[in-house]
């Protein structure tokens, strides 16, 4: 799927109201919840509960971190444990219940979230559920989207405690199309395959418009997100 934030039009979908586990696009809302509810300046100690398995494992029994810091590997290196931690600053169990209590309030009425991580196969959601997790992030959270993409002005907000993070949200060797990428986040696990979440400011028609692209049960969600993005250039530019 993919369409305008602004005013809602749909260059192209498929299936976008098909409900689908979605992975660690759940961090999205997990951002969400924490930038919400809790103090970004609290520190938490970290316990064996919260090392969940993780693709970059980074956190360390008995260090306390902020859960400003733990937003980092959480969007960046989608660390499953910076989800943990960060659902323990409200109980792993109310942290999720706000979560879907979210979900409802933007109308993404067919979206189940399981945990803070996306882990469970459980956690789905449709394409059109996740454009209004998009919209709402894009219009009143966009520090969340700034956190996927590197763009954080940390001299306002102060340096993380973690350095030389990897991001997953884009290809390494990124084209150009990459360079007007806002923010959004990928997934992946056998149940979901891969997704993704992603919205950029494109130049259509000497205007700049926010697109959100969303691709679910993909094989490649970067190659598809860069397909999408040549066919509205081909057909709205």
């Amino acid at each position: 799927m993919a369409a305008d934030l602004k005013n809602n039009f749909v260059f192209f979908e498929k299936n976008s109201s098909s409900v689908l586990p979605i992975a660690s696009l759940t961090k999205l809302m997990t951002a969400v919840i924490a930038t919400e509810y809790v103090n970004l300046e609290k520190e938490i100690e970290v316990t064996q509960a919260m090392l969940a398995p993780t693709s970059v494992p980074r956190l360390k029994i008995g260090q306390t971190y902020k859960a400003y810091d733990l937003l980092f590997p959480l969007m960046t290196e989608s660390s499953n444990e910076a989800a943990q931690a960060l659902s323990y600053f409200l109980g792993p169990q109310m942290f999720v219940e706000l979560m879907n209590k979210k979900a409802e309030s933007l109308d993404m009425e067919s979206t189940v979230f399981a945990d803070s991580s996306g882990i469970s196969p459980v956690s789905a959601a449709s394409a059109k559920n996740l454009f209004s997790l998009a919209k709402y992030l894009y219009f009143n959270r966009q520090f969340v989207l700034s956190l996927t993409n590197n763009s954080i002005d940390t001299s306002v907000y102060g340096a993380p405690k973690f350095s030389y993070l990897s991001n997953f949200n884009k290809p390494g060797n990124s084209s150009s199309i990459w360079k007007q990428f806002v923010g959004g986040k990928i997934g992946l696990t056998k149940a979901s395959e891969q997704t993704i979440v992603s919205v950029f400011e494109l130049e259509l028609k000497n205007e700049k418009r926010p697109v959100a692209i969303i691709v679910l049960g993909s094989n490649n969600n970067f190659k598809d997100v860069e397909e999408i993005i040549s066919r509205i250039k081909t057909f709205y530019e």
